[in-house]
């Protein structure tokens, strides 16, 4: 592990890590996508059947199961919460990577956008929360109760 000033001058703990680690440099996309997608998805984090996937070891999976881990130890234990996060990183990275090596080289820039979107893309992840049902209806402008077909 490397050691770093203990108050670093970084608005997140997640790009504190990757500036510090030289296995993880230009690993800023990582930063900004875990910090993205923890706050979009930690308010639902208590809902287990939200994420309940029958892929144990997919990214998404993967993810959720570091932001629980993450949120706990804010609350608790901030000592172990840096440990978390390297863990968090280097499992994350390691996981994108295997998927797309060529999108996600190591100690090079990433898109952001391309790791948020295989984190969440519905065919990778089989959890419920992506899943809804979608219907449309049309109706004519001329008759707005009857059906256009």
């Amino acid at each position: 592990m490397v050691q770093c000033a203990d108050s670093p001058s970084v608005p997140y703990l997640s790009c504190y890590y990757s500036m510090c680690d030289p296995s993880g440099q230009n690993w800023c996309w990582l930063a900004a996508g875990l910090e993205s997608l923890y706050s979009t998805l930690s308010p639902l984090l208590d809902n287990h059947q939200q994420f309940k996937t029958n892929k144990s070891s997919d990214l998404f999976n993967l993810l959720v199961q570091h932001f629980r881990s993450r949120r706990k130890l804010e609350l608790k234990d901030e000592d172990q919460l840096q440990k978390v996060l390297e863990g968090g990183f280097d499992v994350t990275f390691d996981q994108i990577h295997r998927l797309s090596p060529k999108s996600f080289p190591v100690g090079q820039s990433a898109s952001c956008d391309f790791f948020v979107e295989q984190a969440i893309e519905s065919t990778i992840s089989d959890s419920p929360l992506f899943n809804f049902l979608e219907g449309w209806r049309f109706t004519c402008s001329c008759k707005s109760n009857q059906s256009c077909s």
